[in-house]
């Protein structure tokens, strides 16, 4: 397959794993407030919502448009560490089972998960798509593009972070390890 074919490839499997996890979260964030789950109104999704569809958009423009190409050898480091971060992504994604959703969603005495990757790391998940986010557009020889969204999705993760937290606090009574 040719790299510009491929590029295409991939930015069609994270488009539509995007879908996927959209599709799953709903049915989770469903299931959790039927039983007791607590919805955060302002949670801070649409904000990386925003950041991810520009993301997307952008490497797709870079392609199209301004042909970005990248040395095979820096798209191979850059890919791996691309599959790092999806792999991490996976293991969230099975450690938390039908907990993980993009809304913030916490239940009254319930403890934050302390297994998996979150024996290692705070937020894996948050982990795991800054570097989607940085290595991907790399990866693909859209530098421009992972230029201009690390800083929004930095601030958008830490805005999220900050109130994933509270509502950890104040909604379930206890905090994330």
């Amino acid at each position: 397959m040719s790299e510009p074919a491929l590029g295409t490839a991939l930015l069609a499997a994270v488009g539509l794993q995007r879908v996927v996890e959209i599709a799953w979260s709903r049915s989770n964030v469903r299931r959790l407030a039927a039983r007791g789950g607590v919805v955060v109104a302002h949670d801070g999704l649409l904000g990386l919502v925003v950041v991810h569809v520009l993301w997307l958009a952008g490497m797709v423009v870079e392609r199209a448009v301004l042909e970005a190409r990248v040395p095979a050898a820096v798209a191979s480091v850059a890919l791996a560490g691309f599959g790092a971060g999806e792999a991490l992504r996976a293991w969230t994604f099975a450690t938390l089972g039908r907990r993980w959703t993009m809304r913030v969603v916490v239940r009254r005495g319930e403890a934050p998960i302390r297994r998996g990757p979150f024996r290692l790391l705070r937020h894996p998940n948050y982990v795991a798509l800054t570097l989607e986010m940085l290595l991907l557009p790399l990866a693909l020889g859209a530098w421009r593009t992972a230029a201009l969204v690390l800083v929004p999705h930095v601030l958008t993760l830490a805005r999220r972070i900050r109130l994933e937290e509270t509502a950890w606090r104040e909604t379930a009574g206890t905090s994330l390890p």
